[in-house]
């Protein structure tokens, strides 16, 4: 459904990425990581036909989004991180704008509004100025005019954003029915509980470059990670475990230490490793690396999982 091979994009000598290869299908909630800067928000506007890429192809729901740019466009509703509006106008008036600049026909125009200002929970105050929404109400307004003409294919960017706990909730949600519906969602967040509660599957990008695509849940591959609990922090004990073979990183965590690792090494051998440090461990136990541990592997610490295998 959303597919691109070797796109890449530079600007003057800046390579915003680099010959990136992906491919997201039908029905999936696709999740998009990376720090600012990334080229999260560059991909995501290619894909929309807001940007063209300088090298490779893209396309949405088999249309190039180059080429047959209308076509794709038609396909797609898209939610930018900050929803740009008309801040005089009702949510109600700004939804049968967009409703008209959409190509909805007359006759279908009220229903589609009511249908998703009841949708975002803004049936309430679908009277009042936009101006004066919250950022949350605001955003829940951009996923509606997002979601107006019925598309196939979602971009959202940060679609929590601004929302409190009940917000989040129903935008969460929201994301798992439209996918439930046969739609594609692809997701750029920051906000890693949500991607892991929403996406199946999620690629980390690094200064233009895809990392890392992998399904939620998924452990890592070859990669493993273990905490290892000891009586009391001594000397040493950190950097022994450093200098293991197959050690990618240890970080304190209080009286623990947490270790990634590559597939040969396992408990006994950093037991060992303590206890010729000269440290007593209380437990030695492997743990499903978080999302979180991932995040910082491969975006904070610059990680390959081919290098932390």
């Amino acid at each position: 459904m959303i597919e691109a091979d070797g796109v890449g994009k530079t600007y003057g000598k800046h390579v915003a990425l680099k010959g990136l290869t992906l491919k997201v299908e039908a029905g999936e909630v696709f999740g998009l990581l990376g720090p600012n800067g990334a080229g999260k928000s560059t991909l995501t506007k290619i894909f929309c036909g807001l940007l063209t890429p300088t090298e490779g192809r893209a396309s949405v729901a088999g249309h190039d989004v180059t080429r047959h740019a209308g076509a794709a466009k038609r396909t797609i509703g898209y939610l930018p991180d900050r929803v740009p509006v008309y801040r005089s106008m009702t949510a109600r008036e700004t939804l049968h704008l967009f409703a008209r600049l959409q190509g909805i026909p007359r006759a279908e125009r009220e229903a589609r509004v009511e249908a998703m200002l009841d949708l975002v929970n803004l049936k309430d105050v679908d009277r009042r100025p936009v101006g004066g929404f919250s950022k949350g109400m605001t955003q829940r307004l951009g996923i509606a005019r997002a979601l107006l003409h019925d598309p196939k294919v979602l971009f959202f960017d940060e679609p929590a954003s601004g929302l409190d706990p009940t917000g989040r909730r129903e935008i969460r949600a929201l994301i798992q029915g439209l996918a439930a519906e046969g739609r594609t969602v692809f997701l750029c967040s920051h906000d890693l509980a949500e991607v892991q509660a929403v996406c199946h599957r999620i690629a980390f990008l690094r200064k233009g470059e895809l990392v890392r695509v992998m399904a939620v849940g998924e452990a890592g591959g070859q990669e493993r990670e273990f905490r290892v609990d000891l009586a009391e922090m001594a000397p040493g004990v950190a950097d022994a475990l450093r200098a293991l073979p197959g050690v990618a990183r240890v970080e304190p965590d209080g009286l623990s230490l947490l270790v990634r690792a590559s597939d040969a090494v396992d408990r006994a051998i950093l037991a060992r490793a303590v206890v010729r440090a000269g440290g007593l461990h209380l437990d030695v136990r492997e743990v499903a690396p978080s999302l979180d541990s991932l995040y910082r592997a491969y975006i904070e610490h610059g990680e390959t999982p081919e290098a932390s295998a």
